[in-house]
């Protein structure tokens, strides 16, 4: 009786460890999965809609591994490029970090001081301007922000596919009233031919 109620203790003794372990298995795969998609919500094409200058500034991002995104900035002026920037989202030795090369023939690199879900927050102390970059997606848009401790610029940006979809609404909107205008001439036409 004593070595069956032994073996039973060591066994779920055993099963509780080994329960442990996988549950310790487990969350270390989940993070290490999370880790590899933080920044997918950045994906796509983005265009400006709240250009404080006559310049439209447009931004394209593109996942090439787990640890790397890669970003093309530009501003255009009546179609000319007047900026370019080239961007990456990199992970060094368990690090994010985002990368810009502009004007600048060295990259600037801004350690990601903050990581949600939708958003991080990058800085550069001795960077002259920016110090700190930010990306979050705000209503369904990308919202940047590179400020330092006196200013701070803010680009709001919208997809490119949210941007046709809402022209194409907007055209559909229109012909629908078209369509709508249409047959109310008709009617009437109709209405006064019977009445004469």
């Amino acid at each position: 009786m004593k070595t069956e109620c032994f073996v039973f203790k060591f066994s779920f003794l055993l099963a509780f460890i080994l329960l442990l372990q996988f549950h310790a298995h487990a969350e270390t795969l989940d993070s290490e999965t999370s880790d590899t998609n933080k920044f997918d919500w950045i994906l796509g094409d983005w265009e400006t809609i709240n250009s404080v200058d006559e310049k439209q500034h447009y931004e394209q991002w593109v996942k090439i591994s787990d640890i790397e995104y890669n970003g093309y900035g530009f501003s255009l002026v009546n179609n000319d490029t007047v900026f370019e920037e080239h961007m990456a989202l990199v992970k060094f030795d368990e690090v994010w970090a985002f990368i810009a090369i502009d004007v600048n023939t060295q990259p600037t690199i801004f350690k990601i001081t903050k990581l949600d879900e939708l958003a991080f927050v990058s800085e550069n102390l001795k960077n002259e301007f920016p110090k700190k970059i930010s990306y979050k997606i705000e209503d369904n848009m990308l919202v940047a922000r590179i400020s330092d401790d006196n200013s701070e610029i803010t680009f709001s940006y919208k997809s490119k596919q949210q941007i046709e979809y809402e022209e194409h609404k907007k055209n559909s909107g229109r012909a629908a009233a078209i369509a709508i205008v249409a047959i109310c001439a008709l009617l009437m036409i109709r209405y006064f031919n019977r009445k004469q």
